[in-house]
This record gives structure tokens, sequence and C-alpha cells, in this order.
């Protein structure tokens, strides 16, 4: 483990520990996102934490930075921080330096109706359609892609009223703020170049990349949460945990927790744009974010699903993020579609001979 690495992650757990606790999770219900939390994330650098240090982060290696998503989804953080973060480094990575505050991923991807950017000589870009973003509810700025022949167009947008945005709140089942957005001829703020990988918009990419890793660091707390309880639950005068099928249930949802999290660390490897290792980490993310949740519940019985207990402020975001930047549906028809697009002769040699780091 890199000393960044350990750094970072010490950082991030004492911040959410103290920041995040449950009385937190109850106010975020009731009141939404904090400006104190957002700021003392901010203070630390951990929203520009992957941007270089001329636009004021760290250089971190996307390696290095995986905990903060991971432990934003295990202290279920009431912050826009992963997003801002995985969407300053869009722009970075496009030649644009980030502003500051909270911003978003506008991923128009599943959309019917595609965003339409207007290029015209001479003339500032502007943007038409509409679109449902995560966080918008609070975002300042946000962050659009298009393909364009063998590239990809990266755009900096404002998103106040003021700029020629329209936003429709809305709430996931984690109460989280979103928006439709309403574009009508919106001046485009800056635009950058990425290479298009696999011919997946980049910022569905860095969404999943994103959600990836929270759903694994929330699978881990519920797995720990769902330990614990059979552990102090005494029925028929034992412990539930010491009845054999809640021993088996409990290692079914340990494996699922387990190999999520490889395979978000995978895909948040140095080569962090691998449409390939993205597909995995997503589509096993999300489809492990509806079993476990399950298994969970079976095992708490009526009271997980009481606001009393800790269980459902969790479980309710593995099932708004499984489904948010692509579900598991999405991704293994993406990764189904490489798979044949590589053909029997490269598919398995390019598989075979991948190396990722999980330390």
């Amino acid at each position: 483990m890199s000393d960044t690495r350990r750094m970072i992650e010490d950082s991030v757990r004492r911040l959410f520990a103290g920041q995040f606790t449950r009385a937190e999770l109850e106010r975020f219900d009731r009141e939404g996102p904090s400006a104190v939390a957002w700021q003392a994330c901010a203070d630390l650098g951990l929203d520009r934490a992957l941007l270089p240090e001329d636009q004021g982060g760290i250089g971190a290696a996307p390696s290095d930075v995986f905990a903060i998503a991971h432990e934003a989804g295990y202290y279920a953080a009431g912050v826009g921080l992963v997003d801002t973060l995985m969407a300053g480094w869009l722009l970075s990575r496009a030649g644009i330096t980030p502003p500051s505050g909270p911003g978003v991923l506008i991923d128009a991807s599943g959309s019917a109706q595609p965003l339409r950017f207007h290029h015209r000589k001479g003339q500032p870009v502007t943007l038409s359609g509409d679109v449902k973003v995560c966080w918008a509810g609070v975002a300042q700025w946000g962050v659009a892609a298009q393909r364009s022949g063998d590239v990809c167009q990266v755009y900096l947008l404002r998103l106040a009223p003021a700029d020629g945005v329209v936003s429709d709140p809305w709430l996931n089942m984690a109460r989280e703020p979103g928006a439709r957005l309403t574009f009508a001829n919106t001046i485009v703020q800056a635009v950058g170049t990425l290479a298009l990988t696999q011919g997946i918009n980049p910022v569905r990419l860095a969404g999943a990349l994103a959600r990836s890793a929270q759903i694994s660091g929330v699978l881990q707390r519920v797995l720990d949460l769902t330990i614990q309880y059979a552990g102090e639950r005494v029925q028929f005068g034992k412990q539930l945990g010491q009845n054999q099928v809640i021993q088996h249930m409990l290692a079914t949802l340990a494996g699922h927790v387990a190999a999520s999290r490889v395979a978000a660390l995978a895909a948040w490897s140095d080569n962090a744009d691998s449409s390939f290792d993205i597909a995995v980490a997503k589509a096993r993310c999300s489809d492990a974010a509806g079993l476990a949740a399950s298994v969970a519940h079976q095992v708490h019985g009526a009271i997980g699903f009481t606001h009393e207990h800790t269980l459902g402020f969790y479980t309710r975001r593995l099932w708004s993020w499984r489904a948010e930047f692509g579900s598991d549906a999405w991704w293994n028809a993406e990764l189904g579609r490489q798979a044949m697009a590589a053909g029997k002769t490269r598919f398995w040699p390019s598989l075979v001979s991948r190396q990722w780091s999980t330390s």
C-alpha cells in the first residue's frame, strides 16, 4: 500500500466516522445534505484528490483514492463528494480546470432523447435537452460528454437558473437530492477532448466507477451490521447466528461482499478508464446489491425495515445506486458486446493476461 493511499484512508475514516453518525443519517433524511459536512470534506481536499497540484489537488492515483468512494459508501456519507471527485477528474483529463464547489456527472446514456450540443462557427457552444441527474439538487456545475468522431468532447456547464438551466428536484430511495435538468440553449463554459474508450460515454464510465466503489463500501457495512445482529439476537434460547441456515446466509453475503470489493478495486487500478474493468465492477456490484439487501433483511426480519434500525439507511442506498450509471443488465450487455467484438481468438487471451493490484 502506498503512503498516499494509507494517508487518505486514515483521514477519510476519521472524518466520516465523526461526521456521518446515526444522528446525521436521520437529519439527512429530514433536511437533506449538510453544508458543514461538505465543507469538512472540501477542507481536506477530498473533492480534488485526483487533480494535479497546479489545479489544487494532490495528484493521487485512482488506486490511492479508492478509499474515498468506498468509505463514503460504508458511512453513507450524505454529500455529493464522490460525484464531484469524478466530475473534476474528467474535466482535468480533458484539459479543463474544475470549478470549486459540488459538481455532478451528467449522464444521458440511458435517456430516450440524447442531449443536443450546438456548435456554431464564431459562437459559444450551447446545449439543449433534459436529463435526470444524481445530486443535481445541490450541484453548482456539471460535466457532460458527447462522441465526436474518434474522440469524445467534454463540456463544463454551470447549473444556475441564470445560465438557462431549469431544475426540477427529485429524491432517490436514499433521499439523495437529484433533479431533472432542462437545458434551453444553455451556454457551455468550456470544452475539452478525451480519448473514447470502447465507444462508451466517459461520464457513464466515471459514474459507474464511482458507484462500484460506493456499493462495495455499503455492502461491507451491511455485512458488519448483519453479523452483529446475528450474534446479539437470541431466539429459542440461543443466538441467531448459531443456526446453521443463518450461518449459510451470512457466508453467502460475505462471498458477495468480497467479490464486489475485489471487482471494484480492480476497476480503480491505475488503468481506471478501462471499460472492461469498470463493466465487470459495476455489473458485479449492482448484482450483489440486490442479493445482499435481500439476505440482510431476511436475517434481521421485520426490525430491519423499521426506521429505528440502522440497516435501512444502507440498503436504501444499495437499491438506489445499483441502477445509477447503468444497471447490472446494462453492463452485462456491454461485456457481451465487447466479447463478441473481440472474437474467439482475442477475448480469452486478453482476459487471462490482465493483471491487477488489489492490495
